[in-house]
């Protein structure tokens, strides 16, 4: 029992001291404790006062660091933070993938109806260049009506362009944000930049 209260005893200063002194296992305090009680060292000189040398040796050596200074609750702590980072950043990624999404499904819907007024603005605008240069023939209007219509036909072609251009970007990046866009995607917004005669 004597023997049990000294491992113990040992235990208990290698536990005090690993803080400061990790290197001392629980072998040597055991061993520094047994040298430091002068009881127990009595004791063993009556033991072996009539034997020449006698060497007994049991132990344990463990080396396990059960504080190190709060390294690792800090290491768990900042690992946590990185993971909330983390989860935060994909959590915003998400909402401006979709607030980009929904941008570019509008713009597209948009486009479609842009795209036919503008159609039918350049329909009338070519027919006013015609009725325009009849009118001129006739004597009821002067060139600068002719002026007027030409520059109203050529502001609703680039009004029409600019309208095909906007959609076509839209439709792509609606494509690119939902992950679908393809080469086929793409040489279908190639298609709709060839000039047809």
């Amino acid at each position: 029992m004597k023997i049990a209260a000294r491992v113990g005893l040992g235990f208990a200063l290698w536990v005090g001291v690993a803080g400061s002194a990790q290197a001392l296992g629980p072998f040597e305090v055991y061993e520094q404790a047994l040298r430091n009680d002068p009881e127990f060292l009595g004791a063993i000189k009556e033991r072996d006062a009539g034997l020449e040398s006698r060497n007994n040796t049991i132990g344990i050596e463990i080396s396990l660091p059960l504080y190190a200074g709060g390294g690792v609750s800090a290491s768990v702590r900042q690992a946590s933070s990185n993971l909330a980072q983390v989860e935060y950043e994909l959590e915003g990624k998400t909402r401006e993938t979709l607030i980009e999404l929904r941008r570019q499904f509008n713009a597209c819907q948009s486009g479609v109806s842009k795209l036919r007024a503008y159609q039918k603005a350049l329909i009338s605008a070519e027919a006013l260049v015609v009725s325009t240069r009849q009118s001129i023939l006739g004597g009821e209007r002067v060139n600068l009506d002719a002026l007027n219509a030409q520059q109203q036909l050529y502001s609703t072609r680039r009004d029409l362009a600019q309208t095909r251009y906007d959609y076509l970007l839209a439709w792509t990046k609606l494509h690119f944000y939902a992950g679908t866009l393809g080469e086929q995607d793409l040489a279908r917004v190639d298609e709709a930049f060839v000039v047809h005669d």
